[in-house]
């Protein structure tokens, strides 16, 4: 029987399982579901790397039409200081990235969508602050 060269790995941010070589150093990956960029020891611990946002909340960056308003910054901030902090926040940021993608592009090509999407967005927002 030979010998696997592979480990299975969490992803430190909202752990998605990856199959990896095995490592002789400490590598940094980027997770295919989650986008965040994470460090992974040669005996497979990961850690996470905090000062790495992702761009990736798809919902309101089609409601707002660009990554970078300051709604969306309230948003990531409260998904990156609360919702990654427990298993459940942790489980509804993976459905939502699951989920997401298709229902942004359908927002992002309708202007009445993007409006009514933005104003339930601004209500959570304000309920964040």
């Amino acid at each position: 029987m030979v010998a696997s060269n592979k480990i299975k790995i969490a992803c430190a941010n909202c752990g998605h399982v990856h199959e990896i070589s095995k490592l002789r150093k400490v590598k940094t990956r980027t997770c295919e579901l989650c986008e965040r960029k994470f460090k992974v020891s040669p005996g497979g611990k990961t850690e996470s790397i905090p000062f790495v946002k992702i761009q990736a909340c798809f919902v309101a960056t089609a409601a707002y039409g660009t990554p970078f308003a300051q709604e969306i910054d309230v948003l990531r901030d409260y998904r990156d200081d609360v919702l990654s902090e427990n298993s459940p926040g942790r489980a509804f940021v993976r459905f939502y990235y699951k989920v997401s993608p298709p229902i942004a592009n359908v927002i992002g090509r309708h202007e009445s969508l993007r409006k009514i999407v933005r104003k339930m967005l601004n209500v959570v927002v304000l309920l964040l602050k």
